[in-house]
């Protein structure tokens, strides 16, 4: 019986080359799709963000476009760094049906619409609304990909439209009743 222990698999330098060849091949494929998602979010309006569960299976972001700080009124490392840190805009109204969209989004995998209220200091209360889909990454994991985006004036627009649509119907009856 020999006193060398049994040879452990990464002692193999062919072995270790080909897994570091690898690894790297898939920081690049990474580098790549986070440059193709940047190149795209400079020329969107709204927010890109990427999300994947924490240790404790709730929402951590890994990317988010500059975006963020119009829709959200936050900076994007301030997002990284704590994804709580959005909650804080949210409409006190909508607060607890965003965090529970949220929690459960990191256990979904049907796309999702969402629409919400924020209040923003500079802006005061708009709405947001969003779409997202779950998904894995080249790295196996799962991430939840969405965009958001300010929907107030159109939203403003739509009411302007039905409420003229209503005026223009109660004129027209009226006319009709003289």
């Amino acid at each position: 019986m020999s006193d060398r222990p049994a040879a452990d698999p990464g002692d193999d330098p062919r072995a270790l080359k080909e897994e570091v060849a690898a690894l790297r091949a898939q920081i690049a494929d990474m580098q790549t799709e986070l440059e193709v998602l940047a190149s795209l979010s400079r020329n969107v309006p709204g927010v890109l963000y990427v999300l994947e569960p924490d240790h404790r299976g709730l929402p951590s972001v890994v990317y988010c476009s500059d975006g963020v700080r119009d829709i959200l009124g936050i900076a994007p490392d301030a997002w990284k760094a704590r994804f709580e840190s959005a909650y804080e805009h949210v409409y006190p109204e909508d607060r607890s049906m965003v965090r529970v969209l949220c929690e459960s989004a990191m256990r979904a995998s049907d796309p999702a619409e969402f629409e919400f209220r924020v209040v923003l200091a500079d802006k005061g209360v708009r709405t947001v609304a969003g779409k997202a889909m779950s998904g894995c990454q080249l790295n196996g994991r799962f991430a939840r990909v969405g965009y958001i985006h300010d929907v107030t004036e159109e939203k403003l627009y739509r009411s302007a439209t039905v409420k003229a649509q209503a005026a223009e119907q109660a004129s027209a009856a009226k006319s009709e009743f003289l």
